[in-house]
């Protein structure tokens, strides 16, 4: 997969806010890590069925910092058609911030949308693609720290760990070593006489300013940034908000998902696409119940 950063950052802090209070000493060490927010948009764009490339890193145009072309199969699974060429433009943060300086900020995603795809058409020199949705705030475009101690964070405790690129710069080969380097952590344990792999979990002071990419590395390993996320939209929580081990009402990711019924929407989606899949059967009213415990 040469898009590395596609995982959103949401989904796995919807996963480990499932099992708050037990995952809050992991999510407090990796809150301290600061990346970046850079508007995306999926975009059909027949003419660029020629462009010579798959991944390319622009520099000097603050609309477009990477394009990444759609595979068929992975767009399919991302709901983009496959019986067209699209691609995945993603914006500067400094741009990005310029628009959208803050979460409550209106901005005009027609008006971001056209910027994207004029500028892709004129770094490329075809015709004028059209947006396949509308674009969005894109979490995890760079890392802006690093982990200061080690490449991962474990908690003995309850026995949950978490690895990535993030821990030691941007790209494959730094999530490679994150989760080589946890792997090696928790064996140690298993050998002889050995104690137990001891809890890593970093302090808010020990996450420094990443260094800037060399310029030759490829694709998101080059990307930098020195604007931190702008807005919360999927914002890791602060230190704060994890003090206490819990999150307050309405402070939790997946609260404006339940507000906006995109479990079952998305649910619905995959029924459609495979039998497997069961249908979604959520309730209105256990959609409230849920959004009202902070589920």
């Amino acid at each position: 997969d040469c898009f590395l950063k596609a995982t959103r950052k949401a989904a796995l802090r919807a996963m480990l806010e499932d099992v708050l209070p037990l995952a809050a000493p992991i999510m407090r060490a990796v809150a301290g890590a600061v990346d970046s927010c850079a508007f995306a948009l999926s975009a059909s764009v027949p003419a660029a069925s020629s462009v010579p490339f798959d991944v390319v890193s622009i520099d000097g145009v603050p609309e477009i910092a990477l394009a990444v072309r759609n595979e068929p199969d992975k767009a399919r699974l991302r709901g983009l058609p496959v019986d067209e060429e699209s691609w995945t433009l993603i914006a500067t943060p400094e741009w990005t911030q310029s628009v959208r300086p803050d979460a409550v900020s209106r901005w005009d995603k027609t008006a971001v949308a056209t910027d994207m795809l004029k500028a892709f058409a004129s770094v490329t020199g075809c015709a004028v693609g059209k947006s396949l949705r509308a674009p969005y705030h894109w979490g995890g475009f760079t890392s802006l720290t690093v982990s200061g101690t080690e490449p991962f964070a474990y908690d003995a405790e309850s026995g949950v760990a978490f690895c990535g690129d993030f821990f030691v710069g941007h790209g494959a080969e730094e999530a490679l070593l994150s989760g080589g380097t946890l792997a090696a952590h928790l064996l140690a344990g298993t050998v002889g006489s050995q104690p137990p792999p001891a809890s890593v979990l970093q302090g808010a002071l020990d996450w420094k300013p990443r260094t800037p990419a060399a310029h030759w590395l490829e694709d998101t390993s080059a990307l930098i940034s020195t604007i931190a996320a702008g807005t919360e939209d999927h914002s890791w929580p602060s230190l704060q908000q994890l003090v206490s081990g819990e999150l307050r009402r309405g402070h939790r990711c997946m609260n404006r998902y339940f507000r906006r019924g995109v479990r079952e929407k998305d649910l619905a989606w995959l029924s459609r696409q495979s039998p497997l899949v069961p249908t979604p059967s959520l309730s209105a009213s256990s959609t409230a119940a849920a959004m009202a415990t902070g589920a």
